[in-house]
């Protein structure tokens, strides 16, 4: 009777308060913990596809660049024009001093030197107004085919894609063909863009048709000024003209032409070419008989607004290096020669 007493007396206990509290407590904290490692998760998982996708697309960029360069050859004469025109504003033209650097290499007989007359240089840069700012061009790329008849440029420029006034950078190019139009650039010949009658009061001059390149005009899929415009600014004299490239995307009429992606946002853009002179013209001077070569640095970064991100510090930057020789291997013949 006492045993049988003694067992049932023992009562079964469940948790006290002060346990479940503590269970809870442990519990909570394994569930905040293994969020946050979940959500660290996802935002590491994030930025890597990010900077994944602006090296992938910044890649393609750069391929696309290199792939010009590879097919083209360096545009000594394009480098100095510029350098002499470095304040360059739409009424500029890419053709003023466009042969003034292979006279370098002349002598005052127009022979073939193989090196800088200096002397002659030195009268050149005297007659040019900012012949002062002349320096090595970093921000600009400039290409001219095997046959000197095609020019193909690239730089980089600030783009609203939104119109929102934030901007972001972006790679954009334009390509121009070589036309023989003689000295006044205009085609007397024929009628061009539709204003034959006007085109009926210029008459060809010595220079046109004489097998030359001296005018230069956008490639059809590449906008210039409007010949309406220009003729308009010239009230119907036949003075003549070059097209005019401008160099801002935000003008759907008259500009370079973008090619980035949307999702990347260009924040550097630099081209290093080597040598500084031409080595088939400078072909007396050792130090410039290597084959010319380029190499590009392109640093870019995740457009925010298309591409998603933990916060804006974690935008990814990537800077791809690549140095391209070009393949002309011979003298590309010009409208200098």
């Amino acid at each position: 009777m006492n045993l049988f007493s003694s067992h049932h007396s023992h009562k079964k206990k469940g948790f006290t308060l002060i346990e479940l509290m503590v269970s809870v407590t442990v519990l909570t904290l394994l569930i905040l913990m293994s969020s946050r490692i979940y959500l660290n998760y996802l935002s590491t998982s994030r930025d890597l596809s990010a900077a994944n996708l602006v090296y992938e697309e910044g890649r393609f960029l750069m391929e696309r660049i290199v792939r010009e360069v590879r097919q083209s050859g360096i545009d000594y004469e394009q480098y100095f024009n510029q350098n002499i025109n470095v304040a360059m504003t739409p009424t500029d033209s890419y053709v003023d001093n466009y042969c003034d650097y292979s006279s370098f290499f002349y002598d005052d007989s127009n022979e073939s030197r193989g090196v800088r007359n200096s002397a002659r240089e030195a009268t050149i840069l005297a007659s040019l107004t900012d012949a002062s700012a002349v320096t090595p061009i970093e921000e600009e790329l400039y290409l001219i085919n095997m046959s000197g008849n095609k020019r193909t440029m690239f730089t980089r420029v600030e783009k609203d894609l939104y119109g929102d006034g934030k901007t972001i950078g972006k790679v954009a190019t334009l390509k121009m063909d070589g036309k023989d139009l003689g000295d006044d650039h205009i085609d007397g010949r024929d009628s061009y863009n539709g204003l034959k009658s006007h085109h009926a009061q210029c008459e060809p001059d010595d220079g046109e048709g004489d097998g030359l390149i001296d005018s230069w005009h956008c490639d059809p899929d590449f906008p210039c000024l409007n010949d309406i415009e220009i003729y308009n600014t010239l009230q119907g004299l036949c003075e003549g003209y070059a097209h005019l490239p401008v160099n801002d995307v935000n003008d759907a009429d008259h500009s370079f032409v973008d090619i980035s992606p949307n999702a990347l946002n260009v924040v550097g853009l630099r081209f290093f070419v080597s040598p500084r002179d031409d080595p088939w013209k400078a072909y007396n001077v050792d130090e410039v008989q290597i084959q010319p070569h380029v190499t590009i640095q392109l640093t870019v970064a995740a457009n925010p607004r298309l591409v998603p991100l933990t916060n804006e510090d974690s935008i990814p930057t990537i800077t791809l290096t690549s140095t391209i020789t070009t393949r002309n291997y011979d003298e590309i013949k010009s409208d200098c020669q």
